[in-house]
């Protein structure tokens, strides 16, 4: 019978990592606590949903043997001016050390910056990511490293290790991404994404869609989940047998085809483009709901503010920027009315 993470705590709380080394089950747990505040421990009011399960996980941890470590060296930064959202922190065992990166926040900070990955080579907290690495490495110097993080906390996971000087890559164990998004194309010519690509391992759920974003030579391995569509991405529906995941033989045919058509759209604009669209919608949200602020809360409220900023922005945009995002925006909506049975399908399995 298929168990979850809570039970896979309880079942190896004796067990040591030298019975049972540490695998991606394990990774995917530290990776659940990292998105616990590292200074107020309380639940916070937008902390809904399986995030509120990453302290009841803390709390069966705690009577863990093989869990046995300090946590060290925890770090959050959020800059909107720069849109920037990053949290990491380092669990230190005997023996090695778990780092681990924080995916996405509720905030549209970190929000927008996970969109910028679309047209940026370098987005803010992966320069963050790479530099705290170095940081561990330098306080543990030849000490064997494990890196790790769920959604965008993998994908800095890997963009982190691929950065790392030589002499601190060999003692990357390996590196746990748990559905998080690709990257662009000229990532995988690096020299370092070379060094370190055996060393991935990729768990995805099987109706992915942020982990395949932007997919290209990635190896990936599918996991069964307990949940359905969108919100297989919560980790604590993953499913375990035997003290690992339990795994399928592919994603299901209509989320890859889902992804194929998101990743081609995606690829189709120039980068310039995909900038002015990211940087329109979010620009269209953040007004919407600063207006929402101000004035009584309802349906037809938020759509009389969403018309008022659309013409605020149309205002402030010239008139060739202005007919390039109609243009691609247009683009977007023929290729879902074409696909308008598969996105069906998406919304169906997401009610």
């Amino acid at each position: 019978m298929a168990s979850d993470l809570f039970q896979y705590v309880q079942k190896t709380k004796n067990l040591s990592f030298q019975k049972l080394p540490f695998h991606s089950v394990d990774s995917l747990i530290l990776s659940c606590l990292s998105y616990l505040p590292f200074q107020n421990e309380e639940v916070h009011p937008w902390e809904k949903g399986w995030k509120k399960d990453c302290f009841s996980l803390k709390e069966k941890i705690q009577k863990s043997h093989r869990f046995s470590f300090s946590i060290g060296y925890p770090i959050e930064k959020k800059d909107p001016q720069i849109e920037k959202q990053f949290a990491a922190v380092c669990y230190i065992f005997d023996d090695f050390n778990y780092v681990c990166f924080r995916g996405t926040d509720a905030t549209l900070t970190g929000w927008k910056e996970d969109f910028n990955l679309c047209f940026m080579e370098e987005i803010p907290a992966q320069q963050e990511a790479k530099k705290y690495l170095e940081k561990i490495f330098q306080l543990f110097p030849k000490k064997k490293c494990f890196v790790g993080g769920h959604s965008k906390g993998g994908n800095l996971a890997i963009y982190a290790s691929a950065h790392q000087k030589e002499e601190n890559q060999i003692f990357i164990e390996k590196i746990f991404c748990h559905d998080g998004p690709s990257f662009l194309p000229r990532f995988f010519e690096e020299k370092g994404y070379a060094s370190i690509k055996n060393k991935i391992d990729k768990t995805i759920p099987e109706s992915s869609v942020i982990g395949l974003l932007f997919h290209k030579d990635e190896y990936y391995t599918v996991i069964k989940s307990s949940s359905y569509s969108l919100f297989q991405h919560n980790p604590f529906s993953w499913e375990i047998e035997n003290f690992d995941f339990i795994s399928c033989s592919s994603v299901k045919e209509i989320y890859l085809k889902i992804n194929h058509i998101i990743n081609t759209y995606i690829f189709s604009l120039e980068k310039e483009e995909r900038q002015e669209l990211v940087d329109f919608f979010f620009l269209l949200i953040q007004k919407t709901q600063n207006k929402n602020k101000r004035k009584e809360r309802g349906l037809s409220s938020w759509f009389l503010s969403f018309a008022e900023t659309i013409k605020e922005i149309r205002s402030d945009v010239s008139e060739e920027k202005e007919k390039r995002i109609q243009k691609n925006v247009l683009k977007l909506m023929n290729i879902i009315k074409k696909e308008k049975e598969c996105f069906s399908t998406l919304e169906k399995e997401s009610k």
